[in-house]
């Protein structure tokens, strides 16, 4: 989608840019170059691996971008203590990263066997097995319904329950067989 979201944004040379999701720093990368000579691009992410592969990817562009570990939620208090003003566009490339789900132990995928923490920033929050061990079966319910927009979470929060008072549920692979078993 690198084409079309070129397209929409047109980053032409010395623009003001924000990346919210910079990830792997592909699109931050075309719209870098689009915005030179002169523009500039502020590269935010929540998660600091992905952060730290932005830094690599964008290293040749340093003097131009800044690099900001945050949740998207809190930007306009960062770019005003960037004192970065007059922006010309702002992407958000939602959704989780494919580097989040192929590390197994960053606890997305339920096809790889990692910790279950499923954080955007490892840092911060409770890990999904904090929520898992911690919730109370209506809380977990709600949770599973409202997020997961599963027409089973009830079952799946009584699945869990029950599985949880017996042993811990500490891995992907284990919640994704108990979620499997419960669903039909």
């Amino acid at each position: 989608m690198l084409a079309e979201v070129l397209e929409f944004l047109r980053p032409a040379p010395g623009a003001k840019f924000v990346d919210c999701t910079v990830g792997g720093a592909g699109h931050s990368e075309a719209i870098i170059e689009g915005i030179s000579p002169g523009g500039a691009l502020v590269a935010v992410d929540q998660d600091p691996e992905n952060l730290e592969r932005a830094k690599r990817r964008l290293g040749s562009y340093k003097e131009r971008v800044s690099y900001v570990q945050s949740n998207f939620r809190h930007l306009g208090d960062k770019l005003r203590d960037l004192e970065f003003n007059h922006i010309q566009g702002v992407l958000f490339d939602l959704g989780i990263s494919s580097f989040q789900i192929e590390s197994a132990e960053r606890g997305f995928s339920f096809r790889l066997e990692g910790p279950l923490d499923m954080r955007m920033d490892p840092g911060t929050g409770s890990s999904a097995r904090d929520l898992v061990h911690d919730l109370s079966r209506r809380d977990l319910e709600a949770l599973i319904r409202e997020f997961g927009e599963e027409r089973f979470a009830g079952r799946i929060a009584r699945a869990i329950d029950e599985a949880r008072q017996n042993q811990r549920i500490d891995t992907t692979t284990e919640l994704a067989e108990i979620i499997f078993r419960a669903v039909p």
